[in-house]
Formats: structure tokens, sequence, C-alpha cells
């Protein structure tokens, strides 16, 4: 049986933003395979992400010895899904490592020079305090978003950003120049990944999903998957 991997999980959550913090420049001489996403931490689980569902295929077939993340929220921003992750992670026997806490969620021990790997209780329970602070930071910030707002209309000065996806009227929208763009990618290349689309197209991951589902152009996502595997594999 092959080597089994250590992944490094990046995410971010804009296209705007950038993945240079969280990634090491010895990475890859050290064999530490990066697995990079731009994605929503809060509204969409780890295992429901494209990137995750990839990760969650190779655990399943044994193929991931441990995931590296730079912090808690990297993963979820929901402990609920948080306690869910870990305790697949564990099933599996695979090993979480939170960088900024400098922990991992199993240890190695000898048992009768069999090699077992078990819980840390007390740096599980740092791992769930510091997703309880992130769940916690994520409505901290909606609320005072929506406290904006609400005074912003009460002085009369906000405006409704008519760019609002669930707002637009369906033709103004796939007018757009941007829309057309990936609708002509997609078209040419169907097999293409939604976020190399998204970049391309300067468009967020979700409108480009929007527009596989309107032309009518699925992933193949199985094949890609494979892929993906045996590229890391290589």
């Amino acid at each position: 049986m092959s080597k089994k991997l250590v992944i490094r999980y990046v995410r971010v959550s804009t296209f705007e933003q950038t993945t240079d913090k969280y990634i090491k420049e010895d990475d890859e001489k050290n064999g530490i395979h990066v697995i990079e996403e731009k994605i929503s931490g809060y509204k969409v689980g780890l295992f429901e992400r494209e990137k995750g569902k990839l990760i969650k295929q190779m655990i399943l077939e044994g193929r991931v010895k441990e995931i590296i993340c730079y912090s808690v929220d990297r993963i979820s921003r929901s402990v609920k899904d948080l306690t869910e992750i870990i305790s697949f992670l564990h099933e599996n026997n695979v090993c979480l490592v939170i960088e900024n806490l400098g922990v991992r969620s199993l240890v190695e021990k000898d048992v009768n020079g069999v090699v077992e790997y078990v819980e840390t209780p007390t740096i599980n329970f740092l791992i769930y305090l510091q997703g309880c602070f992130a769940e916690l930071n994520y409505w901290e910030r909606r609320e005072k978003q929506a406290l904006g707002i609400k005074r912003a209309k009460e002085m009369g000065v906000y405006k409704q950003n008519d760019k609002v996806r669930g707002k637009e009227k369906m033709e103004k929208w796939i007018n757009k120049p941007k829309i057309q763009k990936a609708i002509k990618v997609l078209r040419e290349n169907p097999s293409m990944k939604n976020c190399d689309i998204a970049k391309l197209c300067d468009l967020h991951y979700h409108s480009v999903r929007k527009v596989r589902k309107m032309i009518g152009i699925q992933k193949m996502e199985k094949k890609q998957g494979e892929e993906f595997v045996k590229g890391l594999e290589e």
C-alpha cells in the first residue's frame, strides 16, 4: 500500500482574499500536499465543499494520514459541523493538526509493539473551544452588519444592492459579460473545475454552479477526483 498523505487544507471566504499566509514554503519539500478552497466556512460544511468532497473520498479510501490546518475556523465556523468532522476523522484514524494552537487531535501510542492512535481529551477540548469562539465571532459580525444596515436605513443613506442574484431578473443576469464568458468557457471546456472558471471569469464559485445548472452542463466529478488523487500520488 502506498504511503498515506499529509494534506494541508487552506480556505479563505472570498476570491479577493489570498491564501499566502496559510501555506509554508517548504510544504512540497516535506511531502505535504496543499489543497486550497475559496468558500464560506459557516454556510457550507467541509465535506459539502468541492475540495472537501475529494478529501472525504481520499479518507474513505485510506489514503490520508493527517490534515493540517492553520486554525479551526479554516475547517469550520460551526461547532456542530466541527464535532461531526473530528468524529469522522478519528473513526478513520486521521489526525487533525491545528497549527496556531500547536496541537494534534490524535497521538501515536505503542501498545505491545503495535502503534495505535488515541484521542487526547485536553487537546480536543482546546480545539472545540477555539471552534466555539470562531462561531461566536461569525455571529457577532453578522449582528454588527445588520445593525449597521438598520442605522443606514433610518438615516436614509442605505442603498439596496441591485446586484444580489436572488433579486435580479434572469434576463439581466444572464446577459452580463462575465456570465456570458462563463457560459462560453463551460461549453468549450465542460470538465473544467468550477473554481478555475470562477477565477478566469472573475465570478463567485456559486455563480458558476448556477450557470452550470442553467445550461445543463454537469461536472465530471468522479473522473476529476480520480485524476486529482492520481496527481497527488505521482
